[in-house]
């Protein structure tokens, strides 16, 4: 695993031989502002933008989780699921938190009609998210 980028809220990593990257929530990622959460968002996009993975992975470290409000889901589906589309992700998986509010946050972001181009699936443990991906990585490995 390559560590990507890094700071106080997420931890961004890629998988080169399962073309996957990973969004790995830190505690105070829960502490967030709006800004900071688009910031993150941003640097992803430009990951994927360079290094073009074909799967994401997003769950916290440490069970907590940002609180994704409306406006945030749109501006997510609007400007980050395009762009990550356009440069080669096919497939997500999210590991729910254990937080209600935080969990329908981001099962509401993939409501959006932008992010409907996307294989999604939800998940309680990160290490069966894992799977799921290289899974579908190897199936498109053996199709190519």
């Amino acid at each position: 695993m390559k560590k990507l980028f890094e700071n106080r809220f997420v931890e961004i990593s890629l998988d080169e031989e399962n073309a996957i990257i990973e969004m790995a929530w830190k505690e105070d990622a829960a502490y967030m502002l709006p800004e900071e959460f688009m910031e993150a968002f941003l640097k992803y996009a430009e990951l994927v933008e360079t290094y073009h993975p074909t799967a994401y992975l997003a769950y916290s470290k440490e069970g907590h989780g940002y609180t994704i409000p409306p406006e945030m889901q749109q501006w997510i589906a609007e400007n980050i699921a395009p762009r990550t589309f356009k440069a080669g992700l096919t497939t997500t998986a999210i590991v729910l938190s254990n937080d209600l509010f935080v969990q329908l946050g981001a099962e509401e972001v993939f409501e959006e009609p932008e992010t409907q181009v996307f294989q999604n699936r939800f998940f309680r443990d990160v290490e069966q998210a894992r799977k799921w991906l290289k899974e579908r990585s190897l199936a498109a490995k053996k199709v190519a």
